[in-house]
């Protein structure tokens, strides 16, 4: 049983021996004149313009005289305008094991073979190379060094600002490969925010120290690589040749990629993958900015017709307001408004029906927008369209024609900064899981999240007042998915006897001579996983869960087995149906999400491309939206009070 992993704040990539884990800054290239970027522009270029430089030091083969080569490693630093010499060893902790200093931490090194520790003469940048006597003593100290930072997270990287009030800030790149340790650090002395506007000049000073950690491990990079290594070492500062050639190159590996990892590619007929390569080619070449080049990547990939079948980790060139918009009787509505003075002062209504975005009618903006969103339903990608509708340039306006309740049309100016207000807009902000008591004796639990082992624990934390509940409703509307063994693990306290209705799965199995012999595709049939009742005791009675089109991923696992047994009764709408496993395929400026696992019912019935139906069908009205009705939860408490009393 396999998690999905890729929230929007982090990329998790797959496992492999001798992983190589790389904690990475930030990547922008230069600022000029009076360009200022705020502190979430710069850390949107975390996964942007590093990533082929950090994938390339993940494949190199390290030099075998490495323990010797201090003197030439200062050499090319200062060769590429750092001016860094060898200063020993690592500085030692109360005269005992060596340490170095990773953001705001110092970390022990212990059971190292040798290190080496440059330095400039201020002490305010840093590279140390560290060789353990064995793996798992590198990997223990990369695990210590996660901290408080805002960046990107990932099994083997971590892009990062620290931002103590209280301690010196920096930039660091740690790099774990096999047995090295190598540490790439500059001081920071002041704290970047994304509570209020960083002064231009700080700003400018961050933009200007990513740059030169990049220059640096772009040296290192060089200097440390065995002389017979053949590969591609990217150019920290690309020129436009140098660029284009990138996107060239990313398109030609996410096309490769998903040639040979897609489940779902012979049964999408209408797309002649083969011929997407030419097609698109000559259109990647002649691009003429990242936002081009991205969005015809998410153009190819939404051909697929996959909500896990995307691009994921692109740095963010647009916003939008502080308002949060949903399909609504098919029509775009505002089901919340963020708590903002240009809110409040719009007096922007609950149950608003957008009409026009930039004086575009919705549906003629739709035609554009649709053909780049990755879903796997139809009514699954009109939402996601939604969610974006108002999207413009970070910062700037959006003029938008709305319909409130009981008025007439009108056109107000929305700023687009959803990015810098998003603690005045609560549906980004609720709490993975949420307990409250309803009459009747009904429990209430809102499962927001598979994302972390947490939402059991916090769950089993409620579990005495659950127990001691007459029926039980869980609310997974908003959950968009997460790790399916944490949706299994509660399950488990829902039964007393095990569930083995499970997922039924497959993939993909390349078998290249076999290819060669003109064999017909073959297939890996996975075994659905068993649910064993948890704890030392179980709630047994009615349950009801509530559903929609946002109910995504582990999420739709989650519903799999409960439909299944009849554990519970389904009360909403059709979720998003899309599930799977996907790899994650870093290419320039982006990650590239390729859908490798085909899950359906335990009787072959098909979810994915189609939804988990309700068992109790119910749709929201917009008057419902601006009265501030639940009509699914209504249903749902009904549902559970005819089974008390059967």
């Amino acid at each position: 049983m396999s998690p999905k992993c890729f929230p929007a704040s982090a990329i998790r990539l797959s496992k492999a021996p001798r992983a190589i884990a790389v904690f990475l800054c930030a990547s922008l290239s230069p600022l000029t004149g009076a360009e200022s970027p705020s502190f979430g522009d710069l850390v949107s270029g975390i996964s942007g313009q590093s990533a082929d430089l950090v994938e390339s030091i993940k494949r190199m083969r390290l030099r075998g005289d490495i323990a010797a080569s201090g003197q030439s490693i200062g050499q090319s630093l200062r060769q590429a305008g750092i001016p860094m010499y060898l200063a020993g060893s690592p500085a030692p902790q109360d005269g005992a094991s060596p340490r170095i200093r990773v953001g705001v931490k110092h970390l022990v090194l212990d059971g190292i073979e040798w290190a080496h520790h440059f330095s400039d003469s201020e002490q305010t940048k840093w590279v140390d190379i560290v060789r353990f006597s064995n793996v798992d003593s590198a990997r223990a100290v990369f695990q210590l060094s996660r901290q408080w930072h805002s960046g990107i997270y990932a099994q083997d990287h971590f892009a990062f600002f620290t931002t103590s009030t209280e301690e010196p800030n920096g930039i660091s790149i740690l790099i774990l490969k096999d047995e090295y340790l190598v540490n790439i650090g500059r001081d920071l002395p002041f704290v970047l925010s994304y509570e209020k506007e960083n002064p231009p000049e700080q700003a400018q000073e961050a933009s200007e120290a990513i740059d030169e950690v990049l220059t640096v491990t772009e040296a290192l990079a060089r200097s440390i690589v065995a002389p017979d290594f053949v590969g591609y070492i990217p150019n920290a500062h690309p020129t436009d040749t140098d660029i284009r050639d990138l996107r060239v190159t990313g398109f030609a590996k996410m096309w490769s990629a998903v040639k040979h990892n897609f489940v779902f590619l012979d049964q999408r007929p209408n797309v002649d993958w083969e011929g997407i390569l030419p097609l698109y080619l000559p259109r990647i070449a002649r691009a003429a900015s990242n936002a081009e080049y991205l969005g015809l990547l998410e153009e190819a990939l939404a051909l697929l017709e996959d909500g896990h079948t995307r691009l994921s980790g692109t740095i963010g060139l647009n916003d939008i307001p502080v308002l949060r918009i949903e399909s609504v009787e098919g029509r775009p509505v505002v089901t919340e408004v963020g708590d903002t003075p240009e809110s409040v002062e719009a007096g922007i209504a609950v149950g608003a029906e957008i009409l026009e975005v930039d004086r575009i009618p919705v549906e003629d903006l739709l035609k554009q927008r649709l053909r780049r969103i990755s879903a796997s339903t139809p009514h699954y990608r009109r939402d996601r369209a939604y969610r974006s509708l108002l999207q413009g340039p970070v910062g700037g306006t959006v003029p938008v024609t709305l319909r409130e309740p009981d008025r007439e049309p009108r056109t107000i100016t929305l700023q687009c900064n959803l990015r810098e207000s998003r603690s005045a807009a609560p549906w980004l902000s609720r709490p993975r899981f949420e307990y409250r008591e309803l009459e009747d004796g009904i429990s209430y639990v809102a499962l927001n999240s598979f994302g972390s082992d947490r939402i059991v624990e916090e769950f089993d934390e409620h579990f005495d007042r659950i127990a001691a509940s007459r029926a039980l409703i869980l609310d997974i509307r908003e959950n968009g998915g997460g790790s399916t063994g944490n949706g299994f693990a509660i399950i488990a306290r829902l039964i007393e006897d095990q569930i083995a209705e499970t997922s039924i799965w497959r993939t993909r199995l390349y078998r290249p001579t076999f290819e060669a012999w003109g064999r017909p595709s073959e297939w890996h049939e996975g075994d659905s996983d068993v649910i064993e009742p948890r704890g030392s005791s179980s709630f047994t009675g009615p349950v009801a869960v509530l559903i929609g089109p946002r109910t995504f991923s582990a999420a739709e696992d989650f519903l799999v087995p409960l439909k299944a047994t009849k554990r519970a009764v389904l009360v909403g709408s059709v979720t998003a149906g899309s599930t799977g496993q996907p790899i994650i395929v870093p290419i320039y400026q982006a990650h590239v999400l390729i859908c490798t696992k085909w899950d359906r019912f335990p009787d072959e019935t098909e979810f994915v491309g189609v939804g988990i139906h309700p068992d109790i069908p119910v749709e929201r009205t917009i008057e419902d939206v601006a009265g501030g009705i639940d009509p699914v939860l209504q249903a749902a408490i009904v549902a559970m009070h005819d089974r008390l009393q059967r």
